[in-house]
């Protein structure tokens, strides 16, 4: 869904990680001798040349050493998958889950990613018994407003629709410079049945 009709759709991008550059950073983490079980979800601003700007810890479970090591450690790190609009480098803001320890996959079970945003079933054109989950990509303009609002799974293009239109607006992100600047971000929207949450 665009935003605005008189342009094509863009083309939007996540940053990210690939395996390789991943298991590498799990092998770096696991020889610096910081130990524990720990899961946390981590909201990670990134600059167009991949390198990570900052690093906020939004919840944690597990063992509070490890879990507070995760920012800094990561935060040396240049992603190898940069965020793009219409195939240029550009900003980006994302959440995602990090974990170590040999038990962080059962605290990960114990550790769902939520929905961001949550609305009745009701709202969508398309009337649903089951709970359904909306992946969005936005293109957010310098001003916080969304220009661009693509779905990144499956859903109903009514789901996707509704989904990017309740998403509002979004905080302002600044270059080093002060300047404010356009970004790619992701947001979980998810829809229940009247009264189910």
């Amino acid at each position: 869904m665009t935003l605005l009709p008189l342009m094509a759709a863009m083309a939007l991008t996540l940053p990210g990680m690939g395996m390789d550059q991943a298991k590498a950073l799990n092998r770096q983490f696991e020889s610096s001798g910081i130990t524990g079980d720990a899961v946390v979800e981590v909201e990670l601003v990134v600059r167009p040349d991949g390198r990570i700007a900052s690093c906020e810890v939004v919840r944690a479970k597990g063992d509070s050493r490890a879990a507070a090591a995760f920012c800094p450690f990561v935060g040396a790190t240049r992603l190898s998958k940069v965020a793009r609009i219409d195939g240029e480098p550009a900003f980006a803001k994302i959440r995602t889950i990090l974990s170590s320890g040999d038990n962080a996959r059962e605290i990960i079970r114990k550790f769902p990613k939520s929905p961001d945003v949550m609305l009745d079933a009701a709202s969508a054109p398309v009337p649903s018994d089951a709970k359904r989950y909306v992946f969005v990509a936005a293109l957010v303009g310098e001003d916080g407003a969304i220009r661009e609002c693509n779905a990144l799974n499956d859903a109903p293009a009514a789901y996707v629709d509704v989904a990017c239109r309740k998403l509002g607006n979004f905080d302002v992100m600044r270059d080093e410079t002060g300047k404010p600047v356009s970004y790619v971000t992701s947001k979980i929207v998810g829809f229940s049945a009247s009264g189910e949450r």
